[in-house]
């Protein structure tokens, strides 16, 4: 198969192609014929060395996955050869998916909603799990509440204003005035804030005096 791999840290140039063995599921793997995948944060984060820790080279970057079941393990049990799927690899938990395959244990692995492309499903896992975590887990954000998102037009920033309308909340997004215009043409209705360090702050302390009713969400990018 071919893989984009890393030997080194750096830029978009430490990138190369590798043809390696396709890996063999075992047990309750799953063998996946990745369709698409996404450029993260976290991806770019890694790729310049933040991690280095974690990351034994070479690696094979990428945390989201749509893509179609080649191959089970012996023991799996809910996926069968032909399914779509898509799932967030686990992250520093081994190879990732810029590769033409990847074996994931399908405790992991979602069936892929029939209405989605595998490109619109690869853009959904980890950028989605993390607006789900911020707004469900952590901030328990209920029906009514105020929430300010910042970042507000970036990829989990563009969930949350969307997961958090779906829950009901009153929603105030910062970002750009350029990107307002995206939110404005799916009609999704809050008010946007020119980014800048006062008014950020400004509208964060209105929030803030909300007490229980108010929550922060800050979901930042990173080049």
């Amino acid at each position: 198969m071919q893989a984009a791999v890393i030997e080194s840290f750096g830029g978009p140039q430490v990138f190369e192609y590798r043809h390696l063995p396709v890996p063999v599921p075992k047990g309750r793997e799953l063998l996946i014929r990745v369709k698409a995948t996404s450029v993260n944060p976290l991806d770019c984060q890694i790729r310049r060395g933040n991690y280095k820790e974690q990351v034994s080279l070479p690696a094979i970057l990428g945390h989201d996955v749509s893509g179609v079941v080649e191959a089970v393990g012996d023991a799996v049990r809910d996926f069968a050869e032909g399914d779509e799927v898509f799932y967030v690899p686990r992250i520093f938990g081994g190879p990732g998916s810029y590769a033409q395959y990847h074996v994931v244990e399908e405790a992991i692995v979602a069936h892929k909603p029939a209405n989605l492309s595998h490109a619109q499903a690869a853009a959904l896992p980890l950028a989605g799990g993390t607006a789900w975590d911020a707004l469900v887990v952590r901030a328990a954000l209920r029906v009514g509440e105020s929430i300010l998102i910042h970042a507000g037009a970036g990829g989990v920033g563009s969930l949350a204003v969307q997961l958090a309308r779906a829950m009901g909340a009153q929603k105030s997004r910062v970002a750009r005035l350029s990107a307002a215009a995206h939110f404005s043409n799916r009609q999704i209705h809050e008010q946007a804030y020119r980014r800048s360090v006062p008014g950020c702050l400004g509208h964060r302390n209105q929030l803030a005096a909300c007490s229980a009713s108010s929550a922060l969400a800050t979901a930042s990018g990173s080049p």
